[in-house]
């Protein structure tokens, strides 16, 4: 019996491609130690002032299945994640920003029984890029995106 679409969308099989798309972007000289889950914040909550990436985590944005077959997790899974760098300086947006884009456009995801297709950027997306005067800190946002398919 198949498992419920919700059930599966949550479970290991999705952290998996997080993890790898999370371990791609930190292996990279220029990143690694600087990938986050989050926006760093102190405790009174205001932003860290720091050179850094935060990976933002979500389910699929889509499923497919073939023709008349129930449409689970474990079907075609198409990811978009947003990757935010954030800075203190335009130079070390650049530099940030460079790395992430090296690292990861055209790579090919490995996750134990999937597939998946080369990562791209998604093409239209407001950039959400600029300067906040309130942290003093520069950020740039990318949205990446790929397909996951049983192997």
């Amino acid at each position: 019996m198949p498992r419920c679409c919700a059930e599966t969308v949550t479970g290991g099989e999705v952290r998996a491609e997080f993890a790898a798309f999370k371990a791609r972007i930190s292996s990279h000289p220029v990143l690694s130690g600087k990938v986050h889950d989050v926006i760093r914040r102190t405790d009174s909550g205001t932003p860290i002032r720091a050179n850094y990436v935060a990976v933002s985590y979500g389910r699929p944005d889509r499923l497919e299945g073939r023709y008349t077959q129930i449409v689970t997790a474990g079907n075609d899974r198409r990811y978009t994640w947003d990757v935010k760098v954030v800075a203190v300086n335009p130079d070390g947006l650049a530099i940030l920003m460079e790395a992430v884009l090296d690292q990861m456009l055209g790579h090919e995801l490995a996750v134990d029984g999937r597939k998946c297709t080369p990562i791209t950027v998604v093409p239209d997306v407001d950039d959400n890029s600029g300067y906040d005067r309130t942290t003093d800190l520069y950020y740039d946002t990318v949205s990446l995106r790929f397909w996951s398919r049983p192997a």
